[in-house]
C-alpha cells in the first residue's frame, strides 16, 4: 500500500480531502522513486487498484509504466471528504479533526471508516492475488483505526507491506512492514 506523491494541496498546505488535486513534479518523481522500489521487491505485486482521485492514479499509472499490470479504480478508496473545510490551513484542519471534529458536509470518521474497510473488502472479493493500493494518508488511518491500531503520518510515496501475523496480539492481525525490500 502506498501514499500518493506530492500533490499541490500538499506542497501549498491546505486541505484537500476528497478534492481532486494535481501531483507536483516533485510528487511525479516520488512515483517513479517508488516504481523503482517496487521492482525490486521481492513479491512483487499481481495489479494496481488506485483511488479514483488523480494523484493516486497518476502516482499509480507512473509506478506502472513498465509493469504494465492491470490496473482498476475503487472510488471507496478516495480520501475522506472534508467538506466545508476544503481549501483551508491543514494545521488547522488536522488539530480539529484530532480533536475529533466532523467537517461540515464532510465524512465523519466512522462514515469514512466504513468506506475504505467496504472498499477493501470488495477488492479483496474479487481478486485473491498480490494487491498494491495506491490510496492517500486517511486510508491508511482508516485501516489502521479499524483494527485499533496507528497508522498516521504517512509521508507521499512511502510504500507499507501487510503481511499475516498469527501471533500478533490484539485486533491488527499483520506486520506492518514500511518500505518493504
Amino acid at each position: 500500500m502506498i501514499r500518493h506523491g506530492e500533490t499541490v494541496a500538499n506542497a501549498e498546505g491546505f486541505a484537500a480531502g476528497s478534492l481532486d488535486t494535481a501531483l507536483t513534479q516533485k510528487g511525479r518523481a516520488q512515483a517513479r522513486l517508488a516504481r523503482a522500489r517496487l521492482e525490486s521487491l521481492r513479491e512483487k505485486p499481481a495489479r494496481i487498484v488506485h483511488s479514483a482521485l488523480s494523484r493516486a492514479r497518476d502516482t499509480a499509472m507512473i509506478m506502472n509504466e513498465g509493469l504494465c499490470l492491470p490496473m482498476h479504480e475503487c472510488a471507496a478508496l478516495n480520501e475522506r471528504s472534508f467538506g466545508d473545510w476544503v481549501g483551508l490551513p491543514w494545521d488547522g484542519v488536522a488539530a480539529r479533526l484530532d480533536a475529533g471534529a466532523i467537517p461540515p458536509n464532510g465524512e465523519s470518521m466512522e462514515i469514512f471508516i466504513k468506506r475504505v474497510m467496504g472498499g477493501m473488502a470488495a477488492t479483496f472479493a474479487l481478486f485473491d492475488d498480490t494487491i498494491l493500493f495506491v490510496t492517500h494518508g486517511g486510508v491508511f488511518q482508516a485501516l489502521g483505526r479499524s483494527f485499533g491500531r496507528a497508522l498516521e503520518d504517512v509521508e507521499n510515496c512511502e510504500l507499507y507491506g501487510f503481511e499475516p501475523d498469527s501471533s500478533a496480539s490484539g485486533r491488527f492481525p499483520w506486520r506492518v512492514l514500511r518500505d518493504p525490500a
